[in-house]
């Protein structure tokens, strides 16, 4: 997994914080070394610039460590989010007819597109208590975009909003905005020598 793509899982996960924090943190500490290379008047340009490169990379290296890390927790988070909002993760019941009663939901709402077919049978699952439907047709709303469905899903069950609006980031795509706010951030961490070689 690239860069990008692991910042994409974290920020997917509702990691971005973190992630700000952790790049910031890198940012500052490579400037304050890059400028102790570029203060030394003994050094050449050319091992100046061999110095700042070797920076970069250990750098770098050290930075792609956190992000690992990060998109390790994250996917954590994400998969227990999921896992309460459209899985069977604290449902009563044996787990494996759980999982067996998810699955043929899924599979019923998997072809389903229209909005006002997943409210009708998200309003049905709810009247009769058949959560686990109502789960399925919610995953499947979050899945095609259908954020309605998805709230009015949320609106009887309160109790699970903060999972859905982690399993929704899960099941969502980075903006373009979101992309240029990562590769800005990342760009502080190299040094400006070797951007322009």
């Amino acid at each position: 997994m690239d860069t990008n793509q692991t910042i994409a899982k974290i920020v997917a996960a509702g990691g971005a914080d973190e992630l700000r924090t952790t790049l910031d943190k890198h940012a500052t500490s490579a400037t304050r070394e890059y400028d102790d290379i570029r203060s030394q008047d003994d050094y050449t340009e050319d091992a100046r610039h061999r110095l700042l490169s070797e920076a970069y990379d250990r750098r770098k290296a050290s930075l792609d460590n956190d992000l690992a890390r990060l998109a390790s927790s994250a996917g954590e988070v994400d998969r227990g989010a999921v896992g309460r909002a459209f899985g069977t993760t604290g449902l009563p019941g044996d787990p494996a007819s759980l999982t067996i009663s998810l699955r043929d939901a899924q599979d019923r709402v998997a072809k389903v597109r229209d909005e006002e077919e997943l409210e009708t049978l998200l309003g049905r699952a709810t009247r009769s208590g058949d959560e686990v439907l109502a789960r399925a047709v919610a995953a499947r709303a979050a899945e095609i975009g259908k954020t309605y469905v998805v709230e009015e899903f949320v609106r009887v069950r309160p109790d699970l909003k903060t999972d859905v609006d982690r399993a929704m980031l899960a099941v969502g795509r980075p903006s373009s905005a979101g992309k240029l706010e990562w590769n800005v951030r990342l760009g502080k961490i190299r040094p400006s020598e070797l951007k322009r070689r």
